[in-house]
């Protein structure tokens, strides 16, 4: 018997797990056949054959969804890439689904074999199966998984050995077509058999006048059954993206930690200055008045950054963001001596170095897309330099002898950011920003001291501090990498159906 051959040649060494998957009704009338085809054909399987049937509840959830449900949700035409799905979560190695067209004295059945090690459908056959001869069908799916499983069918060309001479790939159309002839001699009833080169299902687009129809036609919607909205819907059936990829790409940023780090150019108060006077009476040479002052001033600089954000939404990010940006510290210090009108020798000035730090709120829009745009906003905190960080000044100046240096000084600037970002690799992404806002609230800034008077402020000799400007923009380019990789599905998209 057919069975017994299968038992004692396939399945010999370590069964093999097969699913029978949830088949697609054709018709109206196919339905009640495919509610019980799947219990039918893993019956008769797991009776006569030595395979371990799997059973949907076995299963368990898929994406937080029961498999039960996963399996309901199978949009039409999409079943091989369903049976893929539940097949691979559940660890069986071949997969049965298929759909059914009820007639008034029989059906047809189109059974595909999916290959979940491969991610390629194997085979698909088609079986008339007159009322009351179901067993045909049972035998014909057992006798090509035993086909599929021996490697004589459905299998494509190897020939990295060496000293073998590479084959085309792809199954052997003569060989499939002799297999064919002894199926239908074993067991009749198989009207075609067809070995998958590429794999399964090249959708045809969906576009906006089906969406329209789906809309108007009565029932539930195929968007209201996968708890979408129909924009989301239509982009999701235009992706070429199984439904189970489609969900994990719609969680977006959601419970994802994100490291990004960037270079950018823009303006901001990045800038320090350090005014010092010191006064001589004319005749004692005696110090007679001191005055300086320290604080930051608006100016371009070159920015390197980092961030770290959590995904609070699909959407939605909040984090902190930090970094440093270069400037120049402007030094301008002068001796005195009363009534000398002599010109004040030349300011100075050195590299410096402002850092900053704050909150960050990012929202992108249309998270399943390759490029997403990004709408955002920050608030920063910067910190300045003082002068006794680049110099010691003179004795008789604050932080050049027993006088406090002056204060630091800080600043406070708000933005809004737009921006882009786009998907390299699964974890791995590039963006650009570009934040616009303002400086809202400084501290120590300025910081001023006086000491004596008389001479400066009565001479003119005394210029009055800066203070930092309003402007706070700039452009940044980076790249954002994802803390953990999601556990990558393999998917079955890449492969058509001949």
């Amino acid at each position: 018997m057919l069975s017994l051959l299968i038992s004692s040649q396939a399945f010999a060494q370590d069964p093999t797990v097969v699913l029978v998957a949830p088949f697609e009704p054709v018709n109206d009338s196919a339905s009640g056949l495919v509610a019980m085809m799947p219990d039918f054909l893993g019956q008769q399987l797991a009776a006569n054959t030595g395979v371990d049937v799997l059973s949907l509840s076995e299963i368990g959830a898929i994406y937080e969804t029961p498999a039960e449900v996963y399996a309901g949700s199978c949009t039409p035409g999409e079943f091989v890439g369903c049976a893929f799905v539940l097949a691979e979560a559940g660890g069986a190695q071949l997969a049965v689904t298929g759909t059914i067209e009820a007639y008034e004295r029989g059906s047809r059945i189109d059974v595909r074999i999916v290959d979940v090690a491969s991610a390629r459908e194997a085979v698909g056959f088609v079986v008339d199966v007159a009322m009351g001869d179901d067993i045909i069908l049972a035998d014909a799916v057992a006798a090509v998984l035993t086909a599929v499983e021996r490697g004589e069918l459905g299998q494509e060309s190897d020939a990295r050995a060496e000293g073998v001479e590479e084959a085309p790939s792809g199954p052997n159309k003569d060989e499939a077509a002799s297999d064919l002839s002894r199926l239908s001699t074993e067991i009749g009833g198989v009207d075609t058999l067809n070995t998958r080169e590429e794999g399964v299902l090249a959708e045809e687009e969906y576009g906006r006048e089906q969406l329209f129809s789906d809309m108007e036609a009565e029932g539930t919607k195929p968007w209201e059954r996968l708890e979408m909205s129909p924009r989301e819907f239509l982009r999701y059936k235009n992706s070429g993206r199984p439904l189970y990829e489609w969900r994990e790409l719609s969680e977006g940023r959601k419970g994802q930690v994100l490291l990004r780090a960037s270079l950018g150019y823009g303006r901001g108060p990045v800038e320090g200055n350090y005014y010092g006077r010191i006064a001589l009476a004319e005749q004692t040479l005696q110090v007679a008045e001191t005055y300086a002052w320290q604080s930051m001033a608006t100016a371009a600089g070159v920015s390197v950054s980092g961030a770290v954000a959590y995904g609070i939404l699909p959407e939605l990010e909040v984090g902190l963001t930090g970094g440093l940006v270069t400037g120049r510290f402007n030094i301008d210090i002068d001796r005195i001596t009363e009534n000398d009108f002599s010109t004040s020798p030349d300011a100075t000035d050195t590299s410096n170095t402002t850092v900053f730090a704050g909150p960050q709120v990012l929202y992108v829009i249309l998270p399943t897309s390759m490029l997403r745009p990004v709408v955002g906003g920050s608030a920063v905190l910067w910190r300045g330099t003082g002068v006794d960080s680049h110099i010691i000044p003179s004795a008789e100046l604050p932080g050049g002898g027993s006088l406090d240096a002056l204060r630091v000084p800080y600043a406070l600037s708000v933005s809004a950011t737009g921006g882009v970002e786009v998907t390299m690799s699964e974890v791995l992404d590039l963006w650009m920003h570009v934040p616009l806002g303002a400086v809202v609230a400084t501290w120590n800034a300025p910081d001023v001291y006086r000491e004596g008077g008389g001479i400066l402020e009565e001479e003119g000799m005394i210029t009055s501090p800066t203070q930092p400007g309003s402007v706070a923009t700039g452009i940044h380019v980076g790249f954002q990498v994802r803390a953990w990789e999601r556990k990558k599905k393999r998917t079955l998209s890449d492969y058509e159906e001949l």
